[in-house]
Protein backbone atom coordinates (compact mmCIF):
# COMPACT_ATOMS: atom_id res chain seq x y z
CA UNK A 1 0.00 0.00 0.00
CA UNK A 2 1.27 3.47 -0.89
CA UNK A 3 0.03 6.90 0.14
CA UNK A 4 0.73 10.28 -1.43
CA UNK A 5 -0.01 13.77 -0.05
CA UNK A 6 -2.76 15.58 -1.92
CA UNK A 7 -3.06 19.30 -2.70
CA UNK A 8 -6.80 19.94 -2.36
CA UNK A 9 -6.63 23.25 -4.22
CA UNK A 10 -5.51 21.48 -7.39
CA UNK A 11 -8.20 18.78 -7.35
CA UNK A 12 -11.51 19.05 -9.21
CA UNK A 13 -14.71 17.12 -9.79
CA UNK A 14 -15.07 13.64 -8.32
CA UNK A 15 -11.68 13.73 -6.63
CA UNK A 16 -12.56 16.98 -4.86
CA UNK A 17 -15.87 15.51 -3.69
CA UNK A 18 -14.05 12.41 -2.38
CA UNK A 19 -11.59 14.65 -0.50
CA UNK A 20 -14.46 16.61 1.06
CA UNK A 21 -16.02 13.32 2.17
CA UNK A 22 -12.71 12.21 3.73
CA UNK A 23 -12.54 15.52 5.65
CA UNK A 24 -16.13 15.15 6.87
CA UNK A 25 -15.51 11.52 7.87
CA UNK A 26 -12.52 12.57 9.99
CA UNK A 27 -14.48 15.33 11.75
CA UNK A 28 -17.43 13.02 12.35
CA UNK A 29 -15.09 10.43 13.84
CA UNK A 30 -13.52 12.94 16.24
CA UNK A 31 -16.65 14.84 17.27
CA UNK A 32 -19.43 12.25 17.06
CA UNK A 33 -18.16 8.68 17.16
CA UNK A 34 -15.19 9.03 19.53
CA UNK A 35 -16.48 12.14 21.31
CA UNK A 36 -12.83 13.17 21.53
CA UNK A 37 -13.48 16.84 20.77
CA UNK A 38 -16.16 19.19 22.00
CA UNK A 39 -17.18 22.16 19.86
CA UNK A 40 -17.28 25.53 21.63
CA UNK A 41 -18.19 29.02 20.54
CA UNK A 42 -15.38 31.56 20.35
CA UNK A 43 -17.27 33.86 22.74
CA UNK A 44 -17.27 31.10 25.39
CA UNK A 45 -13.49 30.61 25.40
CA UNK A 46 -12.69 33.69 27.51
CA UNK A 47 -9.00 33.70 28.57
CA UNK A 48 -8.06 30.21 27.35
CA UNK A 49 -5.32 29.81 24.76
CA UNK A 50 -6.55 28.78 21.31
CA UNK A 51 -4.32 26.42 19.34
CA UNK A 52 -4.23 25.94 15.58
CA UNK A 53 -4.82 22.61 13.93
CA UNK A 54 -4.15 21.32 10.44
CA UNK A 55 -6.21 19.03 8.19
CA UNK A 56 -4.19 17.06 5.68
CA UNK A 57 -5.22 14.41 3.17
CA UNK A 58 -3.46 11.55 1.44
CA UNK A 59 -4.42 9.40 -1.49
CA UNK A 60 -4.00 5.70 -0.74
CA UNK A 61 -3.19 3.20 -3.47
CA UNK A 62 -3.47 -0.59 -3.52
CA UNK A 63 -0.44 -2.79 -4.18
CA UNK A 64 -1.58 -2.99 -7.82
CA UNK A 65 -1.23 0.79 -8.15
CA UNK A 66 -4.98 1.41 -8.32
CA UNK A 67 -6.56 4.21 -6.31
CA UNK A 68 -8.07 2.88 -3.07
CA UNK A 69 -9.33 5.91 -1.15
CA UNK A 70 -8.59 9.34 0.26
CA UNK A 71 -7.88 9.66 3.98
CA UNK A 72 -7.85 12.91 5.98
CA UNK A 73 -6.42 13.63 9.41
CA UNK A 74 -6.91 16.57 11.76
CA UNK A 75 -3.76 17.21 13.77
CA UNK A 76 -2.72 19.70 16.43
CA UNK A 77 0.04 22.14 15.46
CA UNK A 78 2.70 20.87 17.86
CA UNK A 79 4.88 23.95 17.40
CA UNK A 80 2.48 25.79 19.74
CA UNK A 81 2.68 23.19 22.50
CA UNK A 82 4.18 24.21 25.83
CA UNK A 83 7.60 22.47 25.88
CA UNK A 84 7.42 22.13 29.67
CA UNK A 85 4.20 20.10 29.42
CA UNK A 86 5.94 17.08 27.85
CA UNK A 87 9.70 17.31 28.51
CA UNK A 88 10.50 13.91 26.95
CA UNK A 89 9.49 14.24 23.30
CA UNK A 90 11.51 11.32 21.96
CA UNK A 91 9.71 8.84 19.76
CA UNK A 92 12.07 5.96 19.03
CA UNK A 93 11.48 3.90 15.91
CA UNK A 94 12.28 0.21 15.72
CA UNK A 95 15.20 -0.63 13.44
CA UNK A 96 14.28 -2.63 10.35
CA UNK A 97 16.78 -5.39 11.13
CA UNK A 98 15.19 -5.83 14.59
CA UNK A 99 11.76 -6.31 13.04
CA UNK A 100 13.09 -8.79 10.49
CA UNK A 101 14.85 -10.75 13.26
CA UNK A 102 11.60 -10.93 15.28
CA UNK A 103 9.69 -12.12 12.22
CA UNK A 104 12.35 -14.77 11.51
CA UNK A 105 12.14 -16.09 15.08
CA UNK A 106 8.34 -16.14 14.94
CA UNK A 107 8.38 -17.97 11.62
CA UNK A 108 10.84 -20.54 12.94
CA UNK A 109 8.64 -21.25 15.93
Amino acid sequence: MLSVNVNKRKETGERNAALDKADKDELELLFVELRGLLPVFLKDIKDEKVYNSLMFSVEIFLATGEHDKFKSRLVFDGREQDPELFPDRSSPTAALHSLVACLAVTTAN
